[in-house]
């Protein structure tokens, strides 16, 4: 039963990153981004435009495994902590 839950978390997963990575570029254009851009030394262009959807959920993702995983090894966290 445990591998269903992991299936079903892969298949979610993959059918929401497909999602986010074909609808994350529809209101920012390339051509929008060409036009925020600043060039250095004719090398390197940095991008001025708005933070995608596709960045937000990577940043909640990051966040909840960070909290999660937190919680789940609390206890060594506080032994490591006692032991300085």
């Amino acid at each position: 039963m445990m591998y269903f839950w992991l299936v079903l978390l892969f298949v979610a997963g993959t059918v929401g990153a497909i999602m986010l990575i074909s609808f994350g570029g529809s209101t920012y254009t390339p051509h929008d981004a060409e036009m925020h851009a600043s060039e250095y030394a004719g090398t390197v262009r940095e991008a001025h435009g708005p933070v995608t959807l596709f960045l937000w959920v990577s940043y909640a993702a990051i966040a909840i495994f960070s909290v999660w995983y937190a919680w789940l090894h609390w206890s060594e966290f506080a032994e490591m902590f006692r032991m300085m």
